[in-house]
Order: C-alpha cells, then structure tokens, then sequence
C-alpha cells in the first residue's frame, strides 16, 4: 500500500485534547517510572550526558524524566500542542529539553545520538517505504553500538484477538473505535467516533502490524540487531499472547 491510499488523520488522532482523555489514564506514573527505567538499563544509559533521541515524544513523559538522570534529551514531534506541553512539564521540573517539531520521516541525525526509541506503539504510520524511512533515519544517526528500543502492537496478537468494536468511556464522554484489518497490506485501519463535551468528531487511523520476523529482518537489513525482545516493558517474555513487542537492537 502507497502513501496517497493511507486513510490517516493525524490532526484527530493526535488532538491532545482527544488523545489524553482517552488513553491518558494509562500513561500514569506508575507505568512512566518503569519505562523510564527499562530505558535507562537497555539502552545502556549513564546519566553523564548521554545525547538521548526520543522520537514522537508526544507531552514529554519520558524525554522529561530522563533528563532529570542527566540524559541530554531531543524529543521531536509533528505536534506542536504537545510539546508545548512538554516544554511546561520541563520548565517545572527545572530540566533542559531541546524539543524540536518535525514530521519523523524527516529527522536529521548524523551519528551523534548515544540512545532513541520510541513509545507507545509510534512506529508504523505510513507506507512500508516510508516506515523503512524512518528507521533508516534513526539508524543513521546513531553511533556504532549505540542501542535503539522500540514498541509496537504483535501482529500475531492483533489478528488472535483483535474485535471489531472497541468502545471507551471516561464519564459522559465516549469514544467508538470501528476496527478493520487489512490481512494484504498487513495494516490495521480504525474508525473514530468521539463524543465529549456534548461534539461529536471522526476520525480514521491506520496502522501497519509487523510480526517479529518482518520487523528483524527490517531491522537487520538497516544494520540493526535485535538484542533483547520482550513483551511488556516489565521484560515479560514475547508471545502469541503480548499484545506488544518491546524491542531492543544495537547498531552493528
């Protein structure tokens, strides 16, 4: 599937406003002290400077927390909301951020990053090429050895589990999510309805499902090599039933 026949709106899938009433409660503290220090430990992190990339850093929730351990963090988003959000949690907390807007398939790194990864299933957004894109740009700014960690959804959970209709309701406020896979292209195209605040919105996302040999051998085949996989960032081991991959590959 090509660029020009990828059903996305991204402005309505990423409205903050939208977005954290709805997933917002699953991005506690609870759940952001043990990424952060899932990262720390398998990206081999030492707090002395360390230049970090966070890609599609979102409102800051790592890139934030990172830096009060001494990480030199570049968090980058196409939202520029967002990381106003970011950029006030930063100021709080008495950190420096270089928070930069940009659309990922454009970032612009020359071996000088110590660390990257990106959370929260951020990764698949756009066509094969453009995905392989992203990941190239990742790859190249990298130091030899440096270590890249990666979420994203199990295809082979997506297609185990997945039902046609996910409903989510956060008081009087509703969001209907209308779920389709696409078994030829390999993607997982979502229809939003959201109701909050007595608006109505829609929206359409799409998102391509790798199964763990499709997402190695794009990996090895940009100089990646999967050093550790898991299934939740707790090191729970990879199955048919995690619904994510938790992915962890070194620059070779």
């Amino acid at each position: 599937m090509d660029a020009d026949t990828i059903q996305f709106d991204f402005e309505t899938t990423f409205d903050p406003d939208l977005y954290l009433h709805f997933t917002g409660r699953l991005l506690n503290d609870e759940l952001n002290a043990i990424e952060t220090a899932f990262l720390i430990k398998h990206l081999r992190l030492k707090g002395d400077g360390d230049r970090v990339l966070d890609l599609a850093c979102g409102h800051g929730r790592h890139s934030n927390r990172l830096a009060t351990q001494g990480m030199q963090m570049v968090g980058v988003d196409q939202s520029e909301a967002f990381l106003a959000m970011a950029r006030q949690e930063a100021t709080q907390l008495g950190v420096s951020v270089d928070y930069r807007c940009c659309d990922m398939r454009h970032i612009e790194f020359e071996n000088e990053l110590d660390g990257a990864f990106m959370a929260f299933n951020a990764f698949g957004y756009f066509s094969d090429a453009e995905n392989a894109e992203v990941l190239r740009r990742i790859v190249r700014g990298l130091r030899r050895g440096a270590r890249f960690c990666m979420d994203l959804n199990n295809r082979d959970y997506i297609v185990k589990h997945m039902e046609p209709l996910f409903l989510s309701e956060i008081d009087q406020d509703m969001m209907i999510s209308r779920l389709a896979f696409d078994t030829v292209a390999g993607r997982l195209n979502i229809h939003h309805t959201y109701f909050k605040d007595g608006h109505r919105r829609e929206g359409q996302s799409s998102q391509r499902m790798y199964s763990y040999s499709e997402i190695h051998a794009l990996f090895f085949s940009m100089g990646l090599e999967i050093r550790k996989r898991f299934g939740a960032y707790d090191e729970t081991p990879l199955s048919l039933d995690t619904q994510y991959m938790v992915l962890v590959a070194e620059k070779i």
